[in-house]
């Protein structure tokens, strides 16, 4: 077992094929949970479903992109043209959020 506290490396080299399946289980489900629209994200019933199930039965996520099809809006992703400029979150609200991501922007 890996101590993470030590922050030893792991090494790969002696993992079992079964110890594979379950990473690579863990890395697509995290990869669902990070989809920038939060209706692509699983429910967390999904989540341990997933989790629990075989990896076959898993759909590989769509690849990130930094830019989504549509745009962000404060509060849910709609379409360009029912969207007025208010809405919109500038680059520097982004920039801050990621920079600050435990910090809410109140703006």
């Amino acid at each position: 077992m890996i101590n993470l506290e030590k922050e030893e490396e792991i090494d790969m080299e002696n993992i079992s094929e079964e110890d594979m399946k379950i990473v690579k289980k863990m890395i697509m489900v995290a990869l669902w949970c990070i989809q920038l629209k939060p209706n692509d994200r699983p429910s967390m019933s999904k989540v341990v479903e997933m989790l629990d199930g075989d990896i076959e039965s898993i759909e590989m996520p769509p690849e990130p992109t930094m830019y989504p099809d549509e745009t962000i809006s404060r509060g849910e992703t709609t379409n360009l043209d029912q969207t007025t400029s208010s809405d919109f979150i500038s680059s520097s609200d982004l920039e801050e959020n990621m920079s600050n991501p435990l910090l809410e922007n109140t703006s």
